[in-house]
């Protein structure tokens, strides 16, 4: 199965759901880490990442399906497609796996949007933390089908895609910061931090009122964060 990198770092209520940084206050500790970050990593609080954000009005959903991102490929050939591998990479009990089919057996998760726990995989959601018509209406619209369906089964760069109630996500459907955050207030940071790494990941814009939102996250700017560049 595919490694989920983790990339975005943040930890809620004890628990690591994407993967875990802290920011430094230290000058030179903050070179320090620098030096040691992949090539194409950037490391800072969000404040600093929403600044890299490429600001524009939103595009039309005219066009949009969500089968052009081929959604639940079996990309590695294993047996278990981008939602089984999602759900294998976030359970905080592992599940066994049977095969053919790649069908789960027990296991536990957190949707850390309402901070609920899980015990049946087909109870699960999984959540394009940018939705898919947001994406569209944010440049993927001219995008080729192999870049499409990259972020529709993007399991390499962890922020992109995370397991939720079919509830919460249903509550989310396709908004922004601008008209959703998640309920679960501890996870609101790290909502915010995943989204701009997401769309800085992908080359995607942020429209102004999306950009007014997360810079109205006042306890959240000075959070520490790595993102990487499209």
């Amino acid at each position: 199965m595919m490694p989920r990198t983790r990339i975005v770092t943040w930890v809620l209520a004890g628990l690591a759901t994407l993967s875990l940084v802290s920011c430094s206050s230290e000058t030179k500790q903050q070179e320090a880490q620098n030096k040691t970050l992949p090539a194409g990593v950037h490391q800072g609080p969000l404040r600093e990442a929403i600044g890299e954000l490429k600001v524009a009005n939103e595009g039309s959903r005219l066009g949009y399906s969500r089968d052009k991102f081929n959604i639940w490929a079996d990309s590695d050939g294993d047996g278990c497609n981008t939602r089984k591998e999602v759900l294998l990479a976030e359970a905080v009990r592992k599940p066994k796996i049977a095969q053919p089919g790649c069908r789960l057996q027990g296991g536990k998760w957190l949707s850390w949007f309402d901070n609920k726990s899980i015990t049946n995989a087909s109870g699960i959601s999984i959540d394009h933390l940018v939705p898919l018509a947001e994406a569209w209406r944010s440049g993927a619209s001219k995008w080729s089908s192999e870049k499409l369906a990259k972020l529709g089964n993007d399991t390499s760069y962890a922020p992109t895609l995370t397991a939720v109630t079919p509830e919460v996500n249903a509550e989310k459907g396709d908004a922004d910061p601008a008209s959703w955050l998640p309920p679960n207030r501890d996870a609101v940071c790290a909502y915010a931090g995943s989204w701009v790494a997401v769309k800085l990941h992908y080359g995607l814009t942020a429209d102004p009122s999306e950009v007014a939102a997360l810079k109205g996250l006042k306890k959240c700017q000075d959070q520490g964060m790595q993102w990487k560049g499209a």
